[in-house]
């Protein structure tokens, strides 16, 4: 009994075609009663029709856990009851043809809303019991022997009724489901296969497995590699807002979870009580996430993340869920790889491999972006160009790889001291560029004046010496400075040789 309730409350149904079936096989066995009880009672007629109504409404709209279901399977039973009750004193062959047919609707009721043959066979015999009681078993002798002969036996056909009906109906379901999730599987592929941004590929997954499971619950994990160790990152999560915060960042060497279990053996797990899962360090238990299905991301047989799954009833996924969840999930890490490998080739094609900052085509093109935001938005944008002073002179004295090597330090000491939503890039030679979002002139003075005495200060290293190089710059700004994206530029490369020309070593912009 125990189990029984936990699957009524805890196991979801989703309705099927089978379900307007049994609307109309409800409303066909009310005009029965009606048609065959006599005289007919103006109290069953009004409260059939009623009853029959709510019925219809609420299997149009069934559901969520099977307990809504059970409950009308008992409440037609209700309905069955009453017109057995009636037919008491009618003709035995009324009786006998309204328990072979009638009962076809708790049967079929049965079959769909439990789906399990052993809930089917307990369904079963709470109609037969139904039967039995609302049986005349008043006869006696041979006519005695017969009726009870005559009831058991609709009572075992009604058995092998309930349960090859559950047989069919379980296994149409399933074709259904094996078809309806090939289906989503090839979209998928070809979805994944025409999508190369991460971010994109990410959100496909989550709306596809959101398509093939039935879950609350869908979060991505990526493997990402650094020098301090291996961390599993969130890439996407789908879950109730309330539980977002409990799915973060942990590291794969020291966190204990299911997630790091399935990435490190790489291997699915299939929970169907998450809650008695006692290794699990990471994820908190949640009311609403008892059923979890972890399947690692696997490229080359290397996992590079793992896809979490999960909803709110005990046993809620069943091992083809977790099979084609595995086929999802290889090929989303195919296309996760190809969106990997799309960003470090567009990386590096706009990287500078000397100094590792952004490339002279890539200022133009964020300034360009980052203009046409400022001027949107009514924000002030700035632009900075540095220069080393007498950088020549490094090149003579210590040769061009140690100058090489001092432009790479230059350019890591410039982004060491700027902030984080400033672009720096190499503008060619000894120059470099900084591009301040939402940032006054006077802003930008001082984050010059910063990056100047940082160099300034800084011990060099070229070859087995230290050298020490100064920097020269020249800033400009919108909308102080100029109102064109070319002007700023300008303005700031002629400021740049007004520093240069004041003696080197200093800022210099417009008054």
């Amino acid at each position: 009994m125990k189990n029984f309730l936990k699957y009524l409350t805890e196991v979801s149904y989703e309705p099927t075609r089978i379900n307007i079936y049994i609307i109309i096989l409800r409303w066909i066995i009310l005009l029965y009663g009606i048609v065959v009880i006599r005289p007919l009672s103006k109290e069953f007629l009004i409260g059939g029709g009623v009853y029959c109504l709510l019925a219809t409404i609420s299997s149009l709209y069934l559901k969520g856990n099977r307990l809504r279901t059970f409950v009308i399977i008992l409440a037609d039973l209700g309905l069955l009851y009453c017109i057995s009750y009636f037919l008491k004193n009618t003709a035995g062959a009324y009786t006998t043809s309204f328990s072979l047919v009638v009962f076809l609707l708790p049967i079929i009721e049965i079959a769909e809303y439990l789906s399990e043959i052993r809930f089917s066979l307990m369904g079963a015999t709470l109609i037969g019991l139904v039967i039995l009681s609302t049986s005349n078993l008043k006869a006696q002798g041979k006519e005695l022997i017969i009726e009870i002969i005559l009831q058991v036996c609709n009572i075992v056909i009604l058995f092998i009724v309930c349960y090859l009906l559950t047989l069919a109906i379980l296994q149409r379901q399933k074709q259904h489901r094996q078809i309806i999730s090939l289906i989503s599987l090839v979209e998928a592929g070809q979805e994944l296969g025409s999508s190369l941004t991460l971010e994109k590929i990410v959100q496909l997954v989550v709306n596809m497995v959101k398509n093939l499971v039935n879950c609350n619950t869908c979060v991505i994990y990526l493997r990402e590699r650094g020098k301090e160790g291996d961390m599993v990152v969130v890439k996407n999560c789908f879950t109730l807002p309330q539980h977002e915060r409990l799915f973060k960042d942990f590291s794969l060497d020291v966190g204990e979870s299911i997630v790091a279990e399935v990435i490190k053996k790489k291997g699915s797990i299939l929970l169907n009580d998450a809650h008695k899962f006692q290794k699990e360090k990471i994820i908190p238990k949640m009311k609403y996430v008892r059923s979890v299905m972890v399947v690692p991301c696997l490229f080359q047989k290397d996992a590079i993340g793992s896809i979490y799954v999960g909803q709110q009833g005990i046993a809620s996924f069943r091992d083809d869920d977790l099979r084609l969840l595995s086929i999802l999930a290889n090929q989303a890490a195919l296309a996760i790889k190809n969106a990997q490998l799309h960003e470090n080739v567009a990386q590096l094609a706009i990287t500078d491999s000397l100094s590792g900052l952004y490339t002279h085509g890539y200022f133009q093109e964020s300034l360009d972006q980052e203009f046409k935001k400022a001027f949107k938005n009514n924000k002030p944008l700035s632009v900075m160009i540095l220069d080393i002073d007498f950088f020549k002179i490094v090149n003579d004295n210590f040769g061009h790889p140690q100058g090489d090597a001092l432009l790479k330090q230059v350019g890591g000491l410039i982004k060491s001291v700027t902030r984080d939503n400033d672009i720096i890039c190499r503008y060619g030679g000894d120059e470099f560029t900084v591009t301040c979002i939402n940032t006054n002139r006077t802003e930008a003075i001082l984050i010059a004046e910063r990056i100047r005495q940082a160099v300034e200060e800084y011990d060099f290293i070229a070859g087995n010496k230290v050298v020490k190089v100064t920097i020269s710059g020249g800033v400009a700004s919108y909308p102080e400075d100029c109102d064109a994206k070319k002007d700023l530029v300008v303005i700031a490369d002629e400021t740049l040789y007004e520093a240069k020309k004041g003696g080197r070593n200093r800022i210099a912009h417009r008054t």
